[in-house]
């Protein structure tokens, strides 16, 4: 699958997968989300990872030591 078959979620296609039941097949619930009565907000843009914390877990350190290893296996 290639990068450009990945479509990014938003609330429009998420209620358009409700509307057509669909919901099952995306791991959608389909309880009411509070955010969809905004027209110019999207949940999804509005939620990003956070680096400082993915930091402060060592996950970015673990990531790199894993890497570093795998690598020297190969």
């Amino acid at each position: 699958m290639a990068l450009t078959h990945i479509d990014l979620r938003t609330h429009e296609n998420i209620k358009e997968a409700i509307k057509i039941n669909q919901a099952k097949e995306f791991s959608i619930h389909t309880d009411f989300n509070f955010f969809w009565e905004f027209d110019d907000f999207n949940i999804y843009e509005a939620t990003v990872p956070d680096r400082m914390h993915m930091l402060d877990l060592s996950i970015t350190k673990y990531l790199l030591e894993f890497t570093h290893e795998y690598l020297q296996q190969k």
